[in-house]
């Protein structure tokens, strides 16, 4: 053996593997050199080349999927972090991943959103076991599958119109009618353990009585667009998700239809539930009660001391809903008040107009690399700071005759 071969091998592999995981900071490129300079620094890296992935679209997926499959067998991807926004696949399936399909037979067709669907559940039992930080974009034409298996390790998670999991009076391993991505089989997805990921990866919640599915979670951001969902259901599934060591929430895209929210949220903080500007009137409730501290030993989540909510007004055609929306934002503002007399706690409501437009891809997607170093992302503490991200806004175009 060579002598610098010994002197490599003087080192335990956990650290040289934690050294190339923390030289990976310019996209991989650092790592991947030091890769290739020797046949010891290869084998070092096996198990952190995978340590950040980011999937634009299902096909992409695929050639990882597939990847993983001709990685040598003692390679055990340690995955902490995953952003993803699918897409609808019609192309060729590799005949590697043909069981997600179904099995289809040669110019058989097959279901392509079940077959995202699948392709999702078989990264999530590699990467389950592991993963740190998960970001999901939304696509109308590929709806989400409720969550099944546990992410036992899960710090903070970025969805859009996800289901997250079954309504608490549904059955666990049931999911909704309707969604194409709920009807998947899991009988047909393969524990891709056998191509050299994580055993322990694959870890299908058989029902939801075992605790949590994201007991070590900690920020939870939530985006809702989809008229048919609710942050009402959404904020009822919480505890079957997170557990009392969740400390920051988002909600972006409150309209005047979430009117129970204000109230949800005081029960979650253990704060007095908002009222009225006529009943607080009617209750003649002084300045100096408003100004004392609260107890809330009684919260649900008594960790939560950062929330961010973002509220859009109604467009310009909806005049019908402004009174509901005046009665929204102020519970909001005066739960945001209540806040401030909790010593730790912060609330900040953010006012939207209709004439914006947010790209929700692009800034979840910006906020989930901030966040993998240790930035700021999404957590806002004033609106300044959310007016400086998301920049002013697009000036009308005009009109030429």
């Amino acid at each position: 053996m060579h002598p610098g071969q010994r002197r490599l091998e003087r080192v335990p592999p956990e650290i040289w593997q934690e050294i190339i995981a923390l030289a990976c900071t310019d996209g991989g490129a650092t790592g991947r050199s030091v890769a290739l300079t020797c046949r010891f620094f290869r084998e070092q890296s096996l198990h952190v080349r995978f340590t950040s992935l980011s999937f634009k679209n299902t096909n992409r997926l695929l050639v990882f999927l597939v990847s993983l499959r001709v990685q040598p067998k003692d390679c055990r991807p340690r995955i902490h972090h995953v952003a993803l926004e699918p897409s609808l696949y019609t192309s060729h399936i590799h005949p590697a991943l043909r069981h997600l399909a179904g099995s289809p037979q040669l110019g058989q067709e097959f279901n392509p959103v079940d077959f995202c669907a699948n392709a999702l559940e078989a990264l999530y039992s590699v990467a389950a076991r592991q993963l740190r930080t998960l970001c999901l974009v939304a696509n109308p034409l590929v709806p989400f599958r409720c969550f099944s298996h546990a992410f036992p390790k899960l710090e903070e998670l970025t969805v859009w119109n996800h289901p997250l999991c079954p309504p608490p009076a549904a059955p666990a391993h049931t999911h909704a009618a309707g969604t194409g991505l709920g009807s998947g089989n899991p009988s047909r997805l393969v524990n891709l353990s056998e191509a050299g990921g994580d055993s322990d990866g694959a870890h299908a919640v058989e029902g939801a009585g075992a605790g949590p599915l994201f007991p070590f979670l900690r920020r939870l951001h939530y985006v809702l667009t989809d008229q048919s969902m609710s942050f009402r259901s959404i904020l009822a599934r919480l505890p079957t998700l997170v557990s009392s060591r969740l400390t920051h929430l988002r909600l972006s895209g409150l309209t005047c239809a979430d009117e129970d929210v204000p109230r949800t949220l005081a029960r979650m903080l253990g704060v007095p539930p908002p009222r009225p500007l006529r009943e607080r009137m009617g209750l003649g409730v002084s300045s100096s009660a408003s100004q004392a501290p609260l107890d809330t030993s009684g919260a649900a989540f008594p960790n939560l001391r950062h929330v961010v909510l973002y509220a859009i007004q109604p467009g310009r055609d909806d005049m019908a809903s402004f009174p509901k929306w005046a009665a929204l934002l102020g519970l909001l503002r005066e739960l945001e008040r209540t806040c401030k007399r909790v010593d730790g706690m912060r609330m900040v409501v953010l006012e939207r107009s209709w004439l914006r437009k947010p790209s929700w891809a692009t800034r979840l997607r910006d906020d989930w690399l901030q966040r993998m170093d240790d930035g700021r992302g999404c957590w806002v503490e004033s609106e300044a700071e959310e007016s400086w991200i998301e920049g002013p806004l697009e000036a009308p175009k005009a009109v030429e005759w």
